[in-house]
């Protein structure tokens, strides 16, 4: 936290979850938050009291995500296989009454939780700019079509309904989507329809933007792996950064630029990639960006997207310290 504070950085995005014990595959968790569905391990959450403490004594603020679409820490397919058993569809997270649940009462547990380490009850903790949704919720590729609800329904009424369960029970933090950006009827598309068609099962404008619990927009930016190449990327400034930042505008609703990031050897140089991506979202008029991902010490997260995270010596760390700075500036 030391480290982050003093290249300038004043907002993290931790994920405040661990689910199950991991794989060999992913990433193993020996002391889980959640080592059984609904049972919680009061020295694993201790944890994040530090954390949260930590953060606090040098000025920074947290975003807490709550759960992941994707298998890291558990996430959805932990609370999905506890419950319905392993192969069921993960878009039962979204629809289940029981596994609904058993998310909520892990947001309650949190929201009404009392910092062992400050005393200070997390819905009273300034250090929490935001609480989050989860990491990235969508469905599987065309699954509402197939199932037969209306493109980005299925996740629009799931958003609503967690969204106002944090605002019942904590009014005075903010509630973002931690969606990708994703929509259902947007400007097409270079070849790229399903950025807005619906595929993925978000409706970003409906969950981001009409939403009177969610306080601000999310936008993720990865070219490489949407199938961009280095020879056309630069087509999602207009027609994805800047186009979301617009609607953002016209809603009312501050929108923040929360994943940008790059697998090593794409390009060059990281640098090219962020420079332009947040050159297009400042012109936007963003409010703010977090990469994916710096650490504060040479070495790497085991097992997560590891080509994607550097440190503040690696490729792509000048372009992260300039919005650092620039942060300070607009801060000043």
């Amino acid at each position: 936290m030391a480290v982050h504070a003093m290249k300038g950085a004043n907002v993290l995005r931790v994920f405040a979850f661990s689910d199950g014990y991991g794989t060999q595959q992913n990433i193993l968790t020996p002391v889980p938050f959640q080592p059984r569905l609904g049972e919680y391990n009061e020295e694993a959450l201790k944890r994040l009291d530090f954390v949260l403490a930590a953060a606090a004594a040098k000025g920074i603020r947290l975003v807490l995500t709550l759960t992941n679409y994707w298998p890291f820490y558990g996430g959805q397919r932990f609370y999905v296989d506890s419950v319905k058993g392993t192969g069921a569809p993960q878009e039962l997270f979204y629809t289940d009454p029981e596994i609904r649940k058993y998310f909520k009462d892990y947001i309650t547990k949190l929201a009404t939780r009392t910092n062992t380490v400050t005393g200070q009850r997390y819905v009273d903790d300034p250090t929490i700019l935001a609480w989050q949704l989860g990491n990235e919720p969508r469905t599987s590729n065309g699954y509402d079509s197939s199932n037969g609800f209306a493109p980005g329904a299925l996740m629009t009424a799931w958003t609503r309904e967690m969204s106002a369960h944090i605002k019942s029970l904590d009014g005075n933090h903010m509630v973002s989507t931690g969606h990708e950006g994703f929509t259902t009827n947007g400007d097409c598309c270079n070849g790229h329809t399903w950025l807005n068609n619906g595929l993925t099962g978000t409706d970003w404008v409906a969950s981001n933007l009409e939403d009177p619990n969610v306080d601000f927009a999310t936008l993720h930016v990865y070219p490489a792996s949407w199938g961009f190449t280095p020879n056309d990327y630069t087509w999602l400034g207009e027609n994805y950064i800047r186009s979301r930042g617009e609607q953002a505008r016209r809603a009312g609703k501050p929108i923040v630029l929360e994943e940008y990031g790059m697998e090593e050897g794409w390009l060059s140089s990281r640098n090219t990639l962020f420079d332009f991506e947040l050159s297009e979202a400042r012109e936007s008029g963003f409010d703010g960006s977090l990469v994916w991902a710096v650490l504060h010490r040479e070495g790497y997260l085991s097992g997560v997207t590891t080509n994607f995270i550097f440190d503040y010596n690696g490729d792509g760390a000048r372009a992260v310290l300039d919005e650092y700075q620039r942060g300070k500036s607009i801060n000043a």
